[in-house]
């Protein structure tokens, strides 16, 4: 090939990238008034009437009737709307609010400010996790095989029976599972837009957050610490500053006191076909968490570190003792 055709080719193929990505452009939506998130929301109900119903216990996957949305400041107050949307399943609520807050990732600061009240109500009221459902002793009995000295004809209805009623708990524990995976989800994505706003009340928000999921014993404490330590070399001055006296707070109550504690993950289960299900868990140190991350933050605060409980700080070495002359 000569270095003329090669060029071309080249040529061709740049005007082709920059063709693709103009169509893209155009393809864009940006919806603002109220009449513009209506199908928006009547399509992401519809696809959510059907996750309710699913017969798994996946979470939710990015829906293509957001796929294509950039939002601007003129739609926050339509959008706030949107993502209140009542209805009666809270699975329902849950899943049209993840969708709507995905293209949030990618706006701008003064869209997600508009958002912040929507947000803190989202995550505070909204994400609530459930538990398993407790079966009594005698439904458990229910799901045991049944014993080989029964006469044939009632060990299969004894069967008919174990099965329907193994099908009822996976179907209930499974919907408990789809929940809580949409909840982590959604609270995932509310915590990364609440500290790219860097408003006071959207970081104070996310640090009582952290508190609370420790308190509870809940695994996601870790997601909350990682979006705070995600940003750390981004923080600058004052909001740096209290970060770093906030969570250094946390370190200072705990007195040097820390240990390593099992921290319940709602959204992994364990099942179980012939006894009461339950969640995974995950061992943490909190504390320790907790100072690494204070750390981390000490750089854009321009405040020292701080000692890691249970870490020995490295000390000089001392030199060995000259022979004595005689």
């Amino acid at each position: 090939m000569s270095r003329y055709l090669l060029s071309a080719v080249i040529l061709a193929a740049a005007l082709a990238a920059t063709a693709t990505n103009a169509l893209a452009r155009k393809q864009l939506r940006r919806p603002v008034s109220e009449e513009d998130f209506k199908p928006i929301v009547e399509a992401l109900l519809a696809e959510a009437e059907q996750f309710v119903k699913a017969t798994n216990d996946k979470g939710p996957t990015l829906s293509r009737a957001v796929g294509n949305l950039e939002y601007v400041p003129a739609a926050a107050p339509a959008l706030a709307k949107a993502l209140a949307t009542p209805h009666d399943e809270p699975l329902v609520r849950l899943y049209v609010a993840y969708q709507l807050a995905q293209p949030l990732l990618m706006a701008g600061d003064e869209t997600l400010r508009k958002l912040r009240a929507v947000m803190t109500d989202l995550l505070e009221k909204d994400c609530r996790y459930l538990s398993m459902p407790r079966l009594s002793p005698t439904v458990l009995r229910q799901l045991r095989e049944p014993s080989d000295k029964l006469p044939p004809d009632q060990r299969e209805r004894t069967e008919k029976r174990r099965q329907e009623a193994r099908r009822k708990k996976r179907d209930a524990e499974q919907a408990v599972v789809r929940h809580n995976r949409t909840v982590a989800a959604l609270a995932a994505t509310l915590k990364k837009l609440l500290v790219f706003m860097g408003e006071d009340d959207a970081d104070e928000l996310l640090l009582r957050q952290l508190v609370r999921e420790e308190a509870a014993r809940r695994a996601d404490y870790q997601a909350t610490l990682g979006v705070i330590r995600d940003q750390a070399v981004r923080m600058k001055g004052r909001r740096a500053q209290l970060y770093y006296d906030r969570l250094k707070e946390i370190v200072k109550r705990a007195g040097g006191v820390h240990r390593k504690k099992r921290y319940v993950d709602p959204a992994r289960p364990k099942y179980s076909q012939t006894a009461n299900s339950g969640f995974d868990s995950v061992t943490g140190d909190f504390v320790v968490e907790v100072a690494k991350t204070v750390n981390l933050m000490a750089t854009s605060a321009k405040q020292p570190a701080i000692k890691v409980p249970g870490e020995k700080i490295p000390g000089k070495k001392k030199k060995e003792p000259r022979p004595r002359r005689r």
